[in-house]
């Protein structure tokens, strides 16, 4: 990594929160569109995201990071890409952030990795380093890992590493599901 994706890691970590080969997030740049396409052009990855319609060229992923990097106050997203071997291997972050009816700041997460990449670990860690960074760093007080209920890759990561239970729900975009919530003070008394 050089000196100057060095300035843009967002969060890492060598604690005992990482289960795999050491990974990190950072914020994106315009030179992550290639990779980008490369991690939205796999079936596996889009099939279960309505969100990914569309995303198919380089101009459309620059004007995604362009989006992507204009920030708000309050924060409305954080979207990360997930770097491992110095290479970018994923994305993670939260696409959503928003204030509930009750006054309480939410962060909607998620993780996709490329398939040369999975079964390492990676998909879990940045998960874990997104989660920590939005609790513990920005200060939200929860943060939900949703899915459809097809999506068996991404409900047997939440079960197997993170061992929530599951809310099942229903979205009229998307049809049913499954959310996985983490409150603030449950994630920093357990880590």
């Amino acid at each position: 990594m050089t000196a100057a994706e060095d300035s843009r890691v967002a969060y890492t970590h060598t604690t005992n929160l990482a289960d795999g080969e050491n990974a990190n997030v950072r914020t994106t740049t315009p030179n992550d569109a290639s990779a980008l396409l490369r991690i939205f052009s796999d079936e596996g990855n889009i099939k279960h995201d309505p969100s990914a319609a569309g995303l198919n060229t380089i101009p459309a992923f620059e004007k995604m990071i362009a989006a992507w990097t204009h920030l708000t106050n309050p924060l409305t997203r954080l979207n990360l890409v997930v770097v491992a071997e110095g290479q970018v291997v994923g994305l993670s972050g939260m696409g959503h952030i928003h204030t509930g009816d009750d006054g309480r700041r939410i962060g909607d997460a998620g993780v996709m990795i490329n398939p040369d990449a999975r079964r390492r670990g990676y998909a879990c860690e940045a998960l874990r380093l997104t989660i920590d960074y939005a609790l513990r760093v920005l200060g939200l007080d929860e943060v939900t890992v949703g899915m459809r209920e097809a999506n068996g890759a991404m409900r047997g990561l939440m079960d197997a590493k993170f061992r929530a239970k599951p809310v099942r729900c229903e979205s009229s975009e998307s049809g049913s599901g499954f959310s996985y919530r983490f409150g603030r003070q449950e994630w920093l008394g357990e880590r």
